[in-house]
């Protein structure tokens, strides 16, 4: 039932999203909830979105790709290629050339996942799994059966004592934890913390010693276990064993789908401890911060892009080729075993079902494992720097040094070395079983791409993405607010994107009446960005200067139901640094809005109008 007085949805752009969306209010009127839309509906609306923004950008290439989309041709889609080296018109972004629009329609869907049934894309999936784990089984006999060549050689001896400095300290000075994902034993709704050290922990053989250690240093975390209070040493006799982790298919974009391996939920909080021992390991001895890193990455790309000295470097499925003997050769055995004991040797396929099929693992670990992505930034930060060094270069990479200094840069598989070096580098990095993502990867020409960050010539030509369907008020702000931005130059949005931002506004209004509502620019984000002399904006006050008060529909942060819980599970999850977690407007469930009053600065009164 609508609030007395509201008013009511306005005409749309299109028949078929006339239908206002269901709001339910509280009893007293001052909060609402609103649920998201159906998924055909919201594919329907995004798609016509998509459309529109191609049709503004009126490029051959922009036209192909929207004919593609209306005849839902995916094949056709997938076949259509764009490189950089191709384009030399660009100088300035309001030349309005080719190259930053086709660039931008390239990508515009191709992190979107909802385009397509992921039971079309489990094949490919599958498939591609498949390769990676038939690569690493040939990387393991030829780790172990076969010599490398003196270059190789000379640089995986250079990594071998780079790892075993970098990691030469104490593993157990770190607390381990959970993070925000899955396990075993935790699904589903029931994934916060608390519920996690609110469970009995499950872990593989192999990993039960070490979460004995673990919780005998923690009375806290046993006592939120066996609900009763413990004193002097401790452990918990009945850990529940497991014998694999599970491969789960989540959405990555519109090709395909993304591996996630679900494990033990002991075996996680030991793989925590590990990821941040190698994660400190990186920032105190290696120098360099994984939490600072990606802005370092793309300064160094802007850079290559302006004087062809650096090349930007990245692996096509680089968690997934990962060997077990890459590990056990580069890292030192007394960690190796540690990790070994943290992961899991055998993986299932359609768990619970008639067609589980359980086989043993030829990477050493997965995405979903905790230490995968700081294990993989070691890995490839000393073979960056070996390399370097041997090719008679001076490396320079540390995080807190000038980015006009530095010539590497890793994050994950996202690395950039000095161009010079990128022979040897891909010839070591295929003998170690990796392979060039040659789609992503640029060494001359004027263009380089790194961490999100792509330039032309020294210009930022980064595209818009539709990441998703929009289905939640949240999803069609949040990605008007990302076309105003991404349309903004000099402090004046380019007038091409006014349709497709209209677009937005407008099925918002008809679907979510009452978050028709709109903010000055780097507001919050639950209100439309506009210019202040553009709309109308509810404001209390305004001093023309660069202080506003605006009032808006607030996402009331949804809380953890805690009343199962013991006082013993708060305190061990603060004693472990996980906090208290709370999450905003998540996709495919109901979220609660209440009235907010709140007190921004503006960039000025006439800052990004339409031009």
């Amino acid at each position: 039932m609508s609030k007395p007085g509201h008013r009511e949805g306005v005409q749309s752009l299109s028949e078929t999203h006339k239908r206002s969306h269901k709001v339910t209010w509280s009893k007293r009127g001052s909060s609402f909830s609103v649920s998201p839309i159906k998924k055909t509906r919201a594919k329907a609306i995004t798609l016509e979105l998509v459309q529109t923004y191609l049709c503004q950008i009126g490029t051959p290439k922009a036209n192909a790709i929207s004919i593609c989309l209306h005849y839902g041709d995916f094949d056709a889609l997938q076949s259509i290629s764009m490189n950089p080296s191709d384009y030399l018109d660009l100088e300035i972004w309001f030349n309005r050339s080719h190259f930053p629009s086709d660039w931008s329609a390239f990508h515009i869907v191709r992190k979107c996942d909802g385009l397509r049934n992921p039971k079309d894309l489990m094949g490919l999936t599958l498939a591609k799994w498949s390769s990676a784990e038939a690569a690493n089984l040939e990387t393991n006999r030829r780790l172990t059966s076969e010599l490398p060549e003196k270059d190789v050689a000379s640089v995986l001896y250079r990594m071998q004592r780079k790892i075993a400095y970098w990691t030469d300290d104490n593993p157990f000075s770190c607390v381990g934890g959970f993070g925000p994902g899955v396990t075993q034993n935790c699904r589903d709704r029931n994934v916060h913390i608390w519920a996690k050290f609110d469970a009995i922990p499950e872990c593989t053989p192999s990993c039960h010693g070490l979460l004995q250690n673990l919780l005998w240093m923690s009375p806290t975390w046993v006592e939120s276990i066996i609900k009763q209070p413990v004193e002097g040493p401790t452990s918990v006799l009945n850990i529940s064993s497991a014998r694999y982790s599970e491969l789960k298919f989540v959405p990555k974009d519109w090709k395909s789908l993304r591996g996630i391996e679900v494990g033990p939920t002991g075996n996680i909080f030991c793989q925590k401890m590990l990821g941040q021992f190698l994660s400190r390991c990186l920032a105190q001895r290696a120098k360099l911060d994984i939490e600072r890193q990606q802005p370092v990455n793309q300064a160094l790309a802007r850079r290559a892009s302006l004087d062809n000295s650096l090349a930007t470097e990245d692996q096509e499925s680089a968690s997934d080729r990962i060997a077990y003997q890459v590990v056990r050769m580069l890292f030192p055995h007394w960690l190796f075993d540690m990790m070994v004991a943290c992961r899991t040797s055998v993986v299932s396929l359609g768990t619970g079902s008639e067609k589980e099929v359980r086989l043993p693992h030829h990477k050493f670990a997965a995405m979903g494992n905790c230490f995968t992505f700081e294990m993989e930034t070691m890995i490839f930060l000393a073979l960056a720097i070996s390399v370097v060094e041997e090719c008679g270069v001076q490396p320079r990479w540390a995080t807190t040094d000038p980015t006009d200094v530095n010539n590497i840069g890793v994050y994950g598989d996202d690395v950039i070395i000095p161009v010079e070096c990128l022979p040897l580098f891909r010839k070591v990095s295929a003998w170690l079983g990796f392979k060039t993502n040659v789609d992503k990867s640029f060494s001359s020409g004027p263009f380089r791409e790194s961490c999100g960050g792509d330039y032309w010539k020294g210009i930022k030509v980064s595209p818009l993405r539709v990441t998703g369907l929009l289905e939640t008020p949240l999803q069609f702000v949040e990605l008007a607010n990302r076309l105003r931005t991404y349309s903004l130059c000099n402090g004046i949005c380019d007038a091409r994107f006014v349709k497709p931002w209209l677009f937005i506004i407008n099925t918002l209004r008809s679907i979510y009446p009452i978050f028709y509502k709109f903010g000055p620019f780097y507001g919050p984000d639950e209100l439309i960005w506009v210019s202040l002399s553009e709309r109308k904006v509810d404001l209390l006050y305004d001093d023309d200067i660069q202080a506003v008060q605006v009032r808006y529909w607030a996402n009331d942060k949804a809380r953890f139901n805690r009343s199962d819980l013991n006082d013993q599970t708060y305190l061990t999850a603060g004693l472990y640094r996980c906090g208290f977690p709370i999450s905003r407007d998540t996709r495919g469930s109901t979220s609660r809005y209440r009235p907010r009053t709140q007190s921004i600065n503006h960039p000025g009164r006439c800052f990004g109008i339409w031009s």
